[in-house]
């Protein structure tokens, strides 16, 4: 993170992380705060770690982290996570067929596991196919591997397709709200703008996923595959 990033989310979340003098102690300073946030988020070191590398208790560690994200949560995720319109939107379905080779695409979506700690209570929820404990975390990227959209919390053990369709986005397409009804002519078909996923997920009319391999596929539903491959991988690098 460059010194000019970190004084714009100081200042972006100043309002929210200041907090007032008193007589039995002095605040810490929004910079601190912010580096101990950020120094979290980007190692993942242990709170004992930082509070020695801060010259804080661990407590405060803790408490330190839990505020700042949640303040970037409020404060900046509207700002940067968005789901795109408009102008925005059209410079993500260009930026797909210049970049990807793909047309009438609006983004990748697609769920990663994120490690956890076992929960004391129903652990076993948690408990994933890959033989751990998580939570799943589905995300929306555009052409340059940016998340537009976040959806995340349910058990590790719940498969993709239940996370989506109970996700804000899932709600929005299906009531046609989540890209405009624009549809371009391609081979005599008119496409509508559609997110890409994998096989996991269903066929809607705006989520499209490759051909099923079965070593039958015609020459041309291969080079769709590989083109769709191609585009997809966006989410898969994002979370990677």
């Amino acid at each position: 993170m460059t010194r000019s990033t970190f004084d714009y989310v100081c200042e972006r979340l100043r309002s929210t992380l200041s907090r007032e003098k008193t007589c039995l102690r002095r605040p810490i300073t929004v910079q601190k705060s912010v580096g101990v946030g950020v120094y979290w988020l980007a190692t993942g070191a242990c709170y004992r770690t930082i509070a020695n590398l801060f010259g804080i208790a661990k407590s405060t560690v803790c408490s330190i982290v839990h505020k700042f994200c949640e303040a970037v949560r409020r404060v900046l995720m509207p700002q940067y996570i968005k789901l795109p319109k408009g102008d925005d939107l059209q410079e993500v379905i260009e930026g797909f067929q210049q970049r990807w080779g793909f047309p009438q695409c609006g983004g990748a979506i697609d769920g990663s596991h994120i490690p956890i700690i076992a929960p004391e209570d129903n652990h076993a929820e948690y408990f994933n196919r890959k033989g751990w404990h998580s939570v799943l975390l589905q995300g929306v990227v555009d052409h340059r591997f940016c998340f537009t959209n976040i959806y995340a919390g349910w058990p590790g053990s719940v498969h993709d397709v239940r996370v989506l369709r109970n996700s804000h986005v899932y709600s929005l397409a299906e009531r046609g709200e989540l890209f405009p009804p624009d549809s371009e002519e391609i081979m005599g078909v008119q496409v509508p703008i559609m997110l890409l996923d994998d096989p996991a997920f269903p066929f809607r009319s705006w989520l499209l996923k490759g051909y099923c391999d079965t070593g039958t596929l015609t020459a041309e539903q291969k080079y769709f595959n590989e083109r769709h491959s191609r585009a997809r991988m966006t989410v898969e690098c994002a979370f990677g």
